[in-house]
This record gives structure tokens, C-alpha cells and sequence, in this order.
């Protein structure tokens, strides 16, 4: 990208660089040793990322102008090298900002250039991977605890153990703190409302399309009536299946209650569900 040099290109030694990357992580840290930190992985347009940090004395200065999902200019910063466990890149250094560092707006770089690179369950529980990287996952929560208040540091901290599966039904234990935990626990609790309130209106909707008694408030819309083609299925045939729609088969029956919940999930389902976000 012209005028600006590139993640890979970053090592110590220089402070006058200027690079154009996205917030794809931000976080506020707190350690006996140094205080409250802002974090941040960065990635810019190849898809490089770097860790960040601003150290305690700076964090009023730039928390104002870091937002997670923003595009920013940095120009002016230290590189140093990164080390130690629980790295957030595989970038051998890392950013430190400077009193002196510059943070200006510009045109985002794409929304798909999210950095997440999720590894396979199976290479996370064989040990095969590099400990002192974390990793990005993906899968389906099957399974969780409930939030424990523990004691860390002499701090009470919330903790939440969850179970996910991916596509071939491997399973991964995962343990998240603080408002994390917190955050996947309100997450659950949300869908699971959610869960609730589209069962609830889907069975009324059903039930005043077949005539039956219904509490109308609940219902959606009250869909036309089934066309059956199946006349050998219909009720009152030798070869019929009953179903609660009159002058319907069961198999129609399941269809048209397939389509009433699916049209119910389009209209209610909550936008941040319908992009695939947390």
C-alpha cells in the first residue's frame, strides 16, 4: 500500500514508521507490575497482525481515538521485541506507543479482513500446537456452567467453563474470565430467550392456521392454507396420515410448520444473530 509500510516490515531499532491497520482486538489490562494497559492486535491489508500495547501513563491520551473494528494511521511508535507466553500473534515483535505517537482516521480497510485464523480442535487437544500462543476457535456451545465468582490474585473474578463442538462433533473445553465470561454467559442467556419467544410464537401461529384455539397476541401472521396434492394422504384415505390442519397430510403438515418457523426466525431474529456475531 503505498506511503505506508507494511506489518511484516515492523522491527526495532526505528520509530518513524507509518502503517495503515485495523483494531481487530482491544482490551484493558491491569498487573501489579504495570498498571492498567490497553491491548490490541492490529491487522493491516495483507492480513499481518502485530500485538500493541500503550503503557499506563499514556492510556488517557489514546483511549479516547482506539476503538475495536476501526481502521487507523499509527505513525511514530517504538517496535520492541515480543516475548514470553500467551502471545497474540506470531509477529517476532511487538508496538509500544510513545507520548509522541500519532493516531489519525482514515478509510476502513474491508469488513472481511477480520484476522481470525481458527485452529482445528483436534491439533488443541493433541498438544501439538505452540503453548505460548493463543489461539482463535470456532464452534457450537453445547454445553456450559454457570458463572462462578473465584478468587485470583486476591480479586474476585468471574469464570465460565464451556463445552463447543465443531462440524465433525469434536468437543473442546474452553474457560473464560472476567467479562468475557461474562459476556458469553449473557450471549447464551440471550439466545436461549430468544429460543423461547420464536417456540411460543410459532406454536399460536400454527395453531390459528389450523382453526384451533390460539392466544392471539402470540401469533405472527396467519398464514394461508396448505394446499395438499396428496390426495391418497389426505385424512379419511386408506393410506392417510393424520395431521392437526384439515384436508392436509402429515408430510405437507411438517412443511408448512417448517416454513412458519423459518419465516418467524427471518422476521425476529436478532440482526447481530442474522450477521453471525457475538
Amino acid at each position: 500500500m503505498a506511503g505506508f509500510d507494511e506489518v511484516s516490515q515492523l522491527k526495532p531499532y526505528k520509530s518513524m514508521w507509518r502503517i495503515k491497520v485495523k483494531i481487530i482486538r482491544i482490551w484493558k489490562q491491569y498487573t501489579a507490575q504495570g498498571g492498567e494497559t490497553i491491548e490490541m492486535v492490529l491487522v493491516d491489508f495483507k492480513g499481518d497482525k502485530i500485538h500493541t500495547s500503550v503503557k499506563k501513563d499514556l492510556v488517557e491520551q489514546f483511549d479516547p481515538v482506539l476503538m475495536e473494528g476501526f481502521t487507523k494511521i499509527l505513525i511514530n511508535f517504538a517496535v520492541t521485541y515480543a516475548c514470553g507466553s500467551y502471545r497474540t500473534t506470531k509477529h517476532a515483535y511487538k508496538i509500544a506507543f510513545v507520548s509522541t505517537t500519532k493516531v489519525r482516521p482514515c478509510e476502513e480497510l474491508p469488513m472481511n479482513l477480520t484476522g481470525f485464523t481458527p485452529a482445528k480442535f483436534l491439533d488443541v487437544l493433541d498438544g501439538s500446537l505452540n503453548t505460548d500462543y493463543l489461539v482463535d476457535v470456532i464452534g457450537q456451545i453445547v454445553e456450559y456452567r454457570h458463572v462462578e465468582i473465584v478468587s485470583v490474585n486476591g480479586k474476585d473474578t468471574e469464570k465460565i467453563t464451556v463445552e463447543l463442538r465443531n462440524e465433525n462433533d469434536v468437543r473442546l473445553t474452553i474457560v473464560l474470565w472476567g467479562k468475557f465470561a461474562m459476556n458469553v454467559s449473557d450471549a447464551i442467556q440471550l439466545r436461549a430467550d430468544h429460543a423461547v419467544e420464536i417456540s411460543t410464537c410459532s406454536i399460536h401461529t400454527i395453531l390459528a392456521a389450523c382453526g384451533l384455539e390460539h392466544k392471539s397476541s402470540e401469533v405472527h401472521f396467519v398464514p394461508p392454507s396448505v394446499t395438499c396434492p396428496h390426495d391418497d394422504m389426505r385424512p379419511g384415505s386408506s393410506s392417510s396420515s393424520s395431521s392437526l390442519m384439515k384436508g392436509c397430510c402429515s408430510s405437507c403438515f411438517d412443511s408448512f410448520v417448517e416454513d412458519v418457523v423459518k419465516m418467524i426466525l427471518d422476521t425476529r431474529q436478532p440482526h447481530w444473530l442474522r450477521l453471525g456475531l457475538h
